[in-house]
């Protein structure tokens, strides 16, 4: 079962839900220690719109993600970071992907395609930048308005 948000958190997610309305990006300050984590699990659980990607700036912080997420959802998420590849076949796809910026970010080559690791995916309706206050490189300007560029909305959390 689910965890019991707090009030602030329930009024987070309801706030991002409308602001998701009317804006393809959102960004949700809360304190550190405050369960922004557990919010935006929340939220990706409840968003009906596509896949979510949730990427993380530190290493440290991709189990800690995926965890709160398989307990918010009960869905195992998949993981693309170093040399853990996300499985993107259509019978074993996760509707979540927990993933570090680096990783995304970086060249990869296969069956005679060449380009950036984000690009293989599909189907993504969320895109969740986990300490977003991290975003002002061009890097994550591309990856972002990549899925931005796709109908993806984008939820900084910081």
């Amino acid at each position: 079962m689910p965890p019991k948000l707090r009030p602030y958190q329930e009024d987070a997610v309801r706030a991002i839900s409308e602001s998701h309305k009317g804006n393809s990006s959102t960004l949700v300050e809360m304190a550190t220690g405050t369960g922004k984590t557990l919010a935006l699990s929340r939220y990706a659980s409840s968003f009906e719109s596509g896949r979510t990607l949730v990427i993380c700036p530190f290493l440290q912080l991709i189990p800690q993600t995926a965890n709160k997420l398989h307990k918010e959802t009960g869905e195992y998420p998949s993981i693309e970071q170093g040399s853990l590849w996300a499985n993107e076949s259509n019978f074993a796809r996760s509707q979540f992907i927990v993933a570090s910026k680096c990783t995304l970010c970086s060249k990869f080559k296969e069956s005679g395609f060449s380009g950036k690791r984000y690009e293989r995916f599909r189907d993504i309706g969320l895109v969740v930048a986990d300490e977003a206050h991290y975003c002002v490189t061009e890097a994550y300007s591309d990856l972002l308005g990549y899925f931005l560029s796709q109908g993806a909305k984008v939820l900084g959390v910081t």
